[in-house]
């Protein structure tokens, strides 16, 4: 890097045009152009980092660049002509985004191999939710010892995974004591609150009350009748239904585009217009309930703005995942993007949000920002090449995006 563009670069720095974000950017741009001509770059990055700080910034550079990092385009790469001062330009650089701050790696593939238990033919957990092969189980109490064995094998993983998941499961399976009184309330499972599970007294005395029958056939007791809230559940297998559609969006009844079009009822209404592309036939495991209330959350912020009253929703399925972005569209962000309510939510809705879909999604935002740059800020990422914050090229109105694993 010559002398007269080094120099130009710390009279930059001082100028008042700047925010922080585009000084940023000037730091990672000036460390690449001095690689770009050689020699020994410490020193006077060092001294424009120090001018930075000394602005209140408090940024941070990796000096030790890779050759072969910096040579190749990445999918974190982007094009910026930000170096300008009364119509001077050096040009456009490609600039790798190397923020790091508060995002979250974690690991919803995992999640779904455990869930996954419930579906798969090597499985005993499998027959909790679907029908008895002939001569699979002797009696009621060797079903119950099968799967109290293969879930204690999981247990602890699901738990840590999502807590609130595993005591959903736990107690449908588990628990003797649902529709009894625990203080206040009913003990209970699932976002239904519902109170009849594998391990309730009536299924057992059903099972052991006549040879070969099925469990799932079970009528449920007036007891439990009597205190439920929901309607048409008759029999135990009406409940199994339930669970299925706790643990997974499931395409054969279209659960998907029917969460959509109840949230928009419920938290838009028609004065707004929602446009949903390859919203059916989608498939993915989750905890159905957490990844309603985030979608409700989102439709929240989308009315807050009623200005923009055009919202697109689309799914995209690939070999391993499902992408699903929710766009307002022409929507920008009011926020810098060095706002720690977008950097690093604490508290409000984004940060529930995060909470929610941790260990479930990867979930990002993507909006031109009010430097009238195109950033996607990524909370939750399962690859750990994620960068938290990248530039990005085009976008069509505010967006948040959640990824689930198949």
């Amino acid at each position: 890097m010559a002398k007269d563009k080094y120099t130009f670069i710390l009279d930059l720095i001082e100028s008042k045009k700047l925010n922080p974000s585009q000084k940023e950017q000037i730091l990672r741009l000036s460390a690449l152009e001095m690689k770009k001509e050689g020699g020994k770059i410490d020193e006077r990055l060092n001294t424009i980092e120090g001018r930075l700080n000394k602005l209140g910034d408090n940024l941070k550079v990796n000096k030790k660049y890779d050759r072969q990092k910096h040579s190749d385009k990445s999918k974190n790469e982007v094009s910026l002509d930000i170096l300008k001062d009364s119509g001077t330009t050096y040009g456009k650089v490609n600039v790798q985004n190397d923020s790091e701050n508060h995002l979250i790696l974690h690991t919803p593939n995992k999640t779904v191999e455990l869930l996954k238990y419930f579906t798969s033919n090597d499985k005993n957990l499998k027959y909790s939710t679907h029908s008895w092969e002939y001569g699979k189980f002797s009696e009621y109490d060797h079903f119950m010892e099968t799967i109290q064995k293969e879930w204690k094998g999981i247990s602890e993983d699901l738990k840590k995974q999502k807590n609130r998941l595993h005591a959903k499961i736990s107690n449908f399976l588990f628990n003797e004591k649902l529709g009894v009184k625990d203080g206040k309330y009913y003990n209970s499972w699932g976002d239904k609150k519902l109170k009849f599970g594998w391990a309730s007294p009536e299924l057992k005395e059903f099972m052991i009350s006549g040879a070969m029958k099925d469990p799932f056939n079970c009528p449920i007791p007036e007891r439990i009748k009597s205190i439920e809230k929901e309607s048409n559940l008759f029999y135990f297998k009406d409940y199994v239904a339930v669970f299925k559609n706790e643990i997974e969006i499931r395409e054969d009844s279209n659960a998907l585009k029917k969460i959509i079009n109840s949230l928009w009822e419920e938290e838009l209404s028609y004065d707004f217009h929602v446009k949903s592309d390859n919203v059916e036939g989608i498939s993915f495991y989750t905890d159905v309930a957490l990844f309603k209330e985030s979608l409700k959350l989102i439709f929240r912020s989308f009315k807050s703005r009623p200005e923009f009253p055009n919202i697109r929703i689309k799914a995209e399925k690939k070999e391993n995942s499902v992408l699903i972005r929710l766009t307002q569209i022409e929507s920008k962000c009011r926020r810098n993007i060095d706002d720690p309510k977008i950097i690093s939510p604490n508290g409000g809705d984004l940060d529930t949000i995060i909470k929610s879909l941790n260990g479930l999604a990867d979930f990002s935002i993507s909006a031109t920002f009010q430097d009238n740059i195109n950033y996607r800020v990524n909370f939750l990422a399962s690859d750990s090449m994620v960068n938290h914050i990248e530039t990005i090229e085009n976008i069509d109105g505010f967006t948040y995006e959640l990824k689930f694993y198949l």
